[in-house]
């Protein structure tokens, strides 16, 4: 009988957190939920702050009844999170404030005064990514415009997967996929970006060292063990950031593009090499190196964004409301009835979606709707319409054909959508595993002990575990005629 092993997996979100166990075996990976908890995010004026504290006790809470639920030798555990919030650490060790939010956003002039600092294409010719003012970057250096006091104090600086890692064993560091993401790190040589920090005037002293995904750091110290009543357990960085995570299940045959949906939808290739090319960059893509070192081409886009803030809305009056019942309500609506860009600007808003929906819908001269299995089924729509478009700009990008696109996440669950994109593409979609993110956070953990001993065995592994479902395009013409329409939309921008 083959060796299975079992190994903890931990994934931080900004307002959710799971904790589940996982027994890996040669063949497959068995994930059994152990704890689930919300969190609020805490205001402060015009600042948004993770409410550390509260979060890592409850992550304590949920180790050591997945520590109790594994009845035997637990053999790592690993956390992913959001991967541009940081923490600061004074000089012992200490967080001196709770760690900013993703979406506490800087001073508006942020990006005016970055680009003055450095042009925009020779930032994403060193990073692999454009002026965002969600990146690690823009945050540090609106901390350092205004002065502030917890940066000057800061002796570390850690992103928020490896600031709890560091609570649980004292370990400092990050992984690759998580530097890559701030905007900080240089994709060329793997390290921080002495250009970037000199430029923004940044303090690199701050900066962990970066290690490779896969990599055991230590063990959950003795002190922390006792709070939860458990023996030491291995700590591994995984590759903390979920996107690169769910990314890695993926095989990527040359005529395969991925999709995923995190805190942002993100559609994208594997290529053999760094593009830094005009046509790359103009196309808005970013370039990042993923947790086997393969080069991922992707671009980002709002996803599932407008459908939650609906959603939000609409529960402040039903608070029973599903996601299955809206899925049904949208199947049931007539097509077409609304062609929306789901990224344009008129959306970049936390009020009243359905309103801001209908504003826009008549600013571009189309009719307005109150029902609301219309406005969602129009933005499954608008999102199957701009992943094709965005597919198109990939094949000119790496000069490859594309095929088959691979959904994995919590979108390859809804079935409208994925037929939606199959039809609106004209391609097959595969869609699965929906749990990639931790599948591969516990099957990095199993090929950090030696269990697994490739990413290939590792992508076996994923492919047999979970059902993976398969739609073929259907009622192409329809399709095709409403994307010639809504192209001029997306060409706009």
């Amino acid at each position: 009988m083959a060796e299975i092993k079992k190994y903890i997996a931990i994934d931080i979100r900004p307002e959710n957190t799971r904790i589940v166990l996982g027994s890996v075996s040669a063949e497959k990976v068995v994930l059994t939920p152990v704890y689930q908890f919300s969190h609020k995010p805490i205001q402060d004026d015009d600042l948004v702050f993770w409410d550390f504290s509260q979060i890592y006790s409850e992550v304590k809470k949920g180790i050591g009844l997945a520590a109790k639920q594994a009845g035997t030798q637990v053999w790592s555990l690993g956390i992913n999170a959001f991967g541009n919030d940081f923490g600061l650490l004074d000089t012992s060790g200490k967080l001196i404030e709770n760690p900013r939010y993703y979406n506490s956003s800087p001073d508006e002039t942020i990006l005016q005064k970055a680009s003055e600092l450095i042009p925009e294409k020779q930032l994403f010719e060193c990073t692999g990514m454009h002026f965002s003012q969600s990146g690690s970057l823009y945050r540090l250096f609106s901390m350092r415009q205004s002065r502030s006091a917890a940066l000057a104090r800061a002796t570390n600086l850690l992103f928020i997967a490896d600031l709890f890692s560091y609570f649980l064993c004292g370990k400092r560091f990050t992984d690759y996929t998580i530097a890559g993401a701030s905007q900080l790190m240089d994709i060329r040589t793997g390290d921080w970006s002495k250009e970037i920090l000199e430029k923004f005037s940044l303090p690199a002293q701050i900066l962990p060292k970066i290690i490779n995904p896969g990599t055991i750091i230590g063990q959950i110290t003795a002190k922390v063990g006792l709070e939860f009543g458990c023996g030491p357990i291995p700590v591994t960085a995984v590759g903390g950031n979920d996107e690169a995570l769910a990314i890695a299940c993926v095989c990527s045959p040359e005529n395969q593009a991925y999709m995923y949906y995190g805190n942002s939808g993100l559609i994208g290739v594997e290529v053999n090499n760094l593009l830094s090319s005009n046509e790359t960059y103009q196309a808005g893509f970013t370039v990042r190196v993923g947790i086997d070192e393969k080069v991922q081409l992707f671009k980002n886009f709002s996803g599932l964004y407008l459908l939650e803030q609906c959603k939000k809305h609409w529960e402040i009056d039903e608070s029973e409301l599903s996601d299955k019942s809206l899925i049904k309500s949208a199947s049931q609506a007539s097509s077409f009835a609304g062609l929306i860009d789901i990224d344009s600007k008129a959306f970049l808003t936390n009020s009243n979606m359905p309103d801001t929906i209908n504003k826009y819908l008549e600013q571009i001269r189309q009719k307005k709707t109150q029902n609301k299995g219309a406005l969602v089924r129009t933005i499954l729509e608008a999102i199957a319409f701009k992943t094709k478009y965005i597919i198109e700009e990939l094949e000119k990008a790496a000069a490859k054909k594309i095929d088959v696109i691979q959904i994995v996440g919590s979108l390859a669950e809804n079935i409208l959508l994925c037929q939606f994109i199959a039809d609106a593409s004209g391609r097959v979609v595969l869609a699965g595993p929906a749990e990639a993110v931790l599948s591969v956070n516990i099957l990095m953990q199993a090929k950090a002990t030696g269990q697994i001993g490739s990413m290939q065995q590792l992508r076996e592994i994923c492919g047999n575990s979970f059902e993976s479902s398969r739609y073929q395009p259907q009622d192409a013409p329809k399709w095709d005629k409403k994307y010639k329409r809504i192209k001029k939309l997306f060409e706009k921008r």
